[in-house]
Formats: C-alpha cells, sequence, structure tokens
C-alpha cells in the first residue's frame, strides 16, 4: 500500500532514520533498491535480431562518450538479451545487424530508465544507421524523419541542446515536418540532440501514446560548426505496436515474458513533459509554482510536477496517476516549477521522477499535502506561487 510523504505517523519515525541506516550497515544487510534485471527482446522488421547488443549509460555524456556502464548477455533465444544493473537512471541503446546486412540502431523512447527491484522487460526496435552530412551554408541543420524507409509527413522535430541532459517536452526548438518529412532549424554552432514523433492524435504535446512513432538518430548528438548547414534523416519506431513494426506475423516473436511481469513497455510508462509554460500568463488564466525539495530541504531539479484534475474525486486515488494531463512541467535547477492552467477547479499535484502507472520501488515522489484530501483548488486568474512539493523513494 502507497503512503503519500509527510503522514504524520512517518514524521515521528523520520528522526530514527539514520539509526535504523547506521545499523544495517554494520550488521551487514544489502538495503533495497541495491538493483535490478532489464531483459527484453532486439527486433528490427524482420523479427528478432540474432546478436543484438544492448547497452546501458549512467549519463547521456558517457553515452556520446561511448562508455558503457553495463553491456547485455544474450538470452536464451535469437533477440533475447539480459543487462543486470545497479540501481539508478540509465540510457539505453541497442545495435544489431539488419536482415540486409546493414547495421541497425535504437535508443529507447523511456530514456533515462529507472532500474529499481522490480524486473523491467523492454521490447527495442532496430532501426537502419544513419549519418550525418555537412557542407558551408546556413548555420543550422535539416532533415527528413522516416518510417519503415518512407517519409514521415506532418510529425514534429525538437532540437535540444546538449546539456539538456533528458530530452523530453518541446526542447530550444520544436518544428512541424512538411508534406515530404523535411524540417530546418536555424540554430547557433553547438552540439545537439534531434528527436521527432508523430502522434496519432491532433496534438503535438503531452505524452507519446501506444502506436504513436518516435524518432531518433544515431547521429546524436550532432556539431554543428559555424557557417556550416547538415542534413540527417532521423527513422522513427512505433511505440510498444509490436504488429504494426513488423513484415512478419508477430506471433513469431517468442520469449515476451511482458506479459506475466510488470513491464516497462513505452504504452505503459509515459516519460515525456509539455515543457515549462511562457513566462508571462495568459490573461485569464492561473498558475501553480513553488519549489520541488527532498527530506534534506534539497531542491530536485528535473522531476516532473504534474496538476490532475480531480474530475468529481473528492479525495485522491492512486489511479489518477495513469491519467493524461496537459497541465505538466519539469523543475528547473533550484528546484522550481510552474504551471499554466486554462481552468478553475480542484487539482491534484504531484511531483515525481517519471510519469505514468504508480510510482515504483526506489522512485522519488511527492503528493500536494496542504490538507487532507490533498487537492489544491484553483479560481480564474488565482496566482499560486508558494506551493512546495516533499519527494522521497518509495520503498518496496
Amino acid at each position: 500500500m502507497f503512503h503519500s510523504p509527510r503522514h504524520s505517523n512517518r514524521s515521528r519515525c523520520r528522526n530514527l532514520l539514520p539509526v535504523v541506516l547506521a545499523a544495517l550497515v554494520v550488521v551487514g544487510w544489502v538495503l533495497p533498491c541495491s538493483g535490478g534485471v532489464v531483459e527484453g527482446i532486439v527486433l528490427s522488421r524482420q523479427g528478432p535480431v540474432a546478436g543484438g547488443r544492448i547497452e546501458a549509460f549512467s549519463s547521456y555524456e558517457k553515452l556520446a562518450g561511448g562508455s558503457p556502464a553495463a553491456v547485455s548477455e544474450p538470452g536464451e533465444k535469437a533477440g533475447l538479451f539480459r543487462l543486470d544493473l545497479p540501481a539508478g537512471s540509465y540510457f539505453i541503446t541497442a545495435h544489431g545487424t539488419l536482415s540486409d546486412g546493414t547495421p541497425g540502431f535504437s535508443y529507447h523512447g523511456l530514456n533515462p530508465l529507472t532500474v529499481g527491484d522490480v524486473p523491467l522487460w523492454l521490447p527495442i526496435f532496430l532501426s537502419e544507421t544513419t549519418a550525418a552530412s555537412c557542407e558551408a551554408g546556413p548555420t543550422g541543420i535539416g532533415g527528413t524523419l522516416t518510417y519503415k524507409n518512407e517519409p514521415l509527413p506532418h510529425g514534429v522535430v525538437s532540437a535540444y541542446p546538449l546539456q539538456h541532459r533528458e530530452y523530453r517536452g518541446m526542447g530550444l526548438l520544436t518544428n512541424t515536418l512538411d508534406e515530404e518529412g523535411n524540417f530546418w532549424f536555424d540554430l547557433p554552432a553547438g552540439r545537439y540532440v534531434l528527436i521527432g514523433r508523430k502522434r496519432q492524435g491532433d496534438i503535438d504535446i503531452g505524452p507519446v501514446e501506444r502506436g504513436d512513432l518516435y524518432c531518433y538518430t544515431a547521429a546524436n548528438p550532432l556539431t554543428i560548426e559555424a557557417g556550416e548547414s547538415c542534413r540527417v534523416t532521423i527513422p522513427c519506431y512505433p511505440r510498444d505496436a509490436i504488429a504494426d513494426y513488423l513484415e512478419k506475423d508477430p506471433d513469431e516473436v517468442r520469449g515476451r515474458r511482458h506479459l506475466e511481469r510488470r513491464a516497462a513497455a513505452l504504452w505503459q510508462v509515459k516519460v515525456e513533459a509539455v515543457g515549462q509554460p511562457p513566462t508571462a500568463p495568459k490573461a485569464g488564466s492561473a498558475t501553480l509554482g513553488g519549489r520541488v525539495l527532498d527530506l534534506a530541504g534539497r531542491p530536485r531539479a528535473g522531476l516532473y510536477v504534474t496538476a490532475y484534475e480531480s474530475r468529481g474525486l473528492d479525495l485522491f486515488q492512486m489511479h489518477i496517476l495513469r491519467q493524461k494531463s496537459p497541465y505538466m512541467t519539469r523543475t528547473d535547477e533550484d528546484g522550481r516549477y510552474r504551471i499554466e492552467l486554462d481552468r478553475a477547479g480542484l487539482f491534484y499535484l504531484t511531483a515525481r521522477r517519471q510519469v505514468g502507472g504508480a510510482p515504483q520501488p526506489c522512485e522519488l515522489f511527492g503528493l500536494y499535502t496542504g490538507n487532507a484530501n490533498h487537492s489544491v483548488e484553483v479560481t480564474a486568474g488565482s496566482q499560486l506561487h508558494s506551493i512546495d512539493l516533499i519527494v522521497e523513494p518509495i520503498m518496496p
């Protein structure tokens, strides 16, 4: 059973926490959250890829430098893999050879993936490995998004500076694709990560749903020099829609143990955010703001803060976390957040490491605790800028 932070019985116990931890260290106990297993299958459009290599990186800087924290072991059947990792956050990539002998690559859309005591199962979709080409011209980068080697019209592509670190949300710039799947960014010289998305609905922001397309190139991060125009092709794959991706009957794919265990497939864990709202609120809108802190009072950067409409519920319930909400942002380096709301009502406010579903063991999570039902009442035009949230790891 989940307990929210700052319940009175827990607060009385927190003073004992250093003593308990010290005792466990003395007797040699291993605390929970020590590590976990990531398993899954590597697929091309022709089916499982034998000999695929999965790499886990502790940061995107390590990924860009080619320094993995761990490399997968082959599974019991073609395409299957296993990674044993210490608890933490990882960027997962895959390499393999496609059926025509060309190199394949994949960057998992869950990145960075949180690994804890709960085993995870990942389907990974290999696409052709692509590289950027550059020549003298206006400083910037353009290219084409493709799906199954065909241009992808009407999606969006976002450019993130390399220091962005997690590469979600709207990025530094976001452009829509033309009918031929083309895009262009005027960018200053620097290093950038490009990620594309195409949703089945009529919106261009928010979490990518099952069957939507996620697009990433092995050329990331791209380096742009002053006076240089670069182009790149970015291949896409469908979010956890194996039947849509394979050319063969999907029943030929074996070993999909995600039906029997808690999965980390993209359609079950929503990880994107809609980005920070404009600096100046729109006329008549309301805003919520404050800081996200841990139990020691330290600001927590990069956490997702979401406001969920109560939808008639007079008390927070865990299934609310599975709802899709357009009111989402991320904390800055000082743990600050601000969400703009276009309507009044009761909202439940949460802060956590990732979005979608119930919190996993060891995940940082915080819930507004300013009243008994955990709700924030918002009126038209109200500006509530002192709502702090406290996060702590969820215990197994």
